[in-house]
């Protein structure tokens, strides 16, 4: 008689948890992307690149990276309060919902 190998096991719930987390992982890698595109249409390299800023000595580039990291902020907490809900979204939509930018006025 052959032997089961319960290690081997994949049940419904595991695979409901994968698909959860690969679908978490898509949209934080289309939510960096979409942080990143808005830090380069600045000029900057990334979004990394443009909250580095914020403690600059050059005003406009500690202006433009303090509103940034404000706006990432709410940018991520929209983004994880709609994916924390039960309803099921598609990332193209969810992130065109996502808040605009605000840039400090140009000086």
């Amino acid at each position: 008689m052959a032997q089961i190998d319960w290690s081997q096991l994949v049940t419904a719930e595991m695979k409901n948890e994968q698909a959860r987390a690969e679908a978490q992982t898509h949209l934080n890698e289309a939510i960096q992307d979409h942080l990143d595109s808005h830090a380069r249409a600045r000029g900057y390299r990334d979004s990394f690149a443009l909250a580095s800023y914020a403690t600059s000595n050059v005003p406009k580039w500690a202006a433009e990276a303090t509103a940034f990291v404000a706006w990432r902020d709410r940018v991520w907490l929209a983004a994880y309060n709609a994916a924390s809900s039960e309803k099921p979204f598609d990332t193209d939509g969810l992130i065109a919902t996502l808040p605009a930018e605000a840039w400090p006025p140009a000086q």
